[in-house]
């Protein structure tokens, strides 16, 4: 750890920064990657910089993902004792120690995340029941700037042909019915809240970073993660945001869970629904 910071004890700088940013978030949705990642606005420095100065460039990103999983794994409170008990002088400065030994760890031993070249996959014909064919998340342009659902499904080699949205495999399921927030815009929200490791926006961008991705390369590759979606311009928001829900309801009902990484509420399916899907 550095000696000062602007005349500052290090310690007390970096007892600061996590105090700050523990005070933005509850149990699981603390921003711990922003927390050790991000230039403080007081002080001009990262908690990063304070505890070790030598992490490259390249590399900021990794070594505050694998901190913040072993941080959320520490702390597992699910109520306001967390928010409490991380505000104290002796877990700050294990929080302190955890980042240090995660950041060492991940630069001695762990391989650099290679991010793997993106190429636009072009134009996508539907398939008989309306979605596109799976096409890697991070290979998905062009996105149509339209109103429909979207599906988000992690897949080992091979990938199926048809397009099931009840797939075992598929882990969100998505709708929008706005002219300015498009499926398009949609799937970027999810790609930014993932890479970020942020709790706003969407929210299933948020659990996949937290929850489902197990290494920095898939986060940051996406790797093995694929999307389909279903343009849906003429409907209204009523009749899209109906379908969305069916289609979660009758997965829940199949296999007895969400989608991996859907939290989303689930309203009462009408007896008399029949899906135009």
């Amino acid at each position: 750890m550095v000696d000062s910071v602007k005349g500052f004890e290090a310690r007390t700088v970096a007892e600061a920064i996590i105090r700050r940013h523990v005070a933005m978030g509850w149990w699981k949705m603390a921003p711990y990657e922003r927390m050790i990642c991000d230039i403080d606005v007081e002080y001009g420095v990262s908690l990063l910089d304070i505890i070790e100065v030598a992490v490259p460039k390249n590399r900021r990103e990794e070594v505050a993902f694998y901190a913040a999983q072993q941080l959320r794994h520490t702390y597992t409170e699910r109520n306001h004792a967390w928010n409490f008990r991380v505000r104290q002088p002796n877990e700050i400065a294990r929080i302190v120690e955890i980042v240090r030994d995660e950041i060492r760890d991940t630069l001695s031993h762990r391989p650099i995340a290679i991010l793997l070249p993106r190429f636009d996959s072009g134009t996508k014909a539907a398939q008989s029941n309306g979605f596109t064919p799976w096409v890697l998340f991070r290979n998905r342009e062009p996105v149509p700037e339209r109103s429909g659902i979207y599906l988000l499904a992690q897949f080992d080699s091979p990938i199926p042909e048809t397009i099931d949205p009840l797939a075992s495999e598929v882990i969100d399921i998505g709708m929008t019915a706005s002219q300015t927030i498009t499926i398009a815009t949609r799937l970027d929200g999810f790609k930014n809240v993932a890479l970020r490791g942020c709790s706003g926006g969407k929210s299933s961008g948020w659990t996949y970073h937290t929850e489902f991705v197990e290494g920095y390369s898939q986060l940051l590759n996406f790797e093995g993660l694929y999307t389909s979606w279903i343009e849906l311009p003429e409907w209204d928001r009523a009749e899209i945001d109906a379908h969305e829900n069916w289609f979660l309801v009758e997965y829940l009902r199949k296999w007895g869970r969400r989608p991996r990484i859907n939290k989303q509420r689930l309203k009462k399916v009408a007896t008399d629904f029949l899906p135009r899907i």
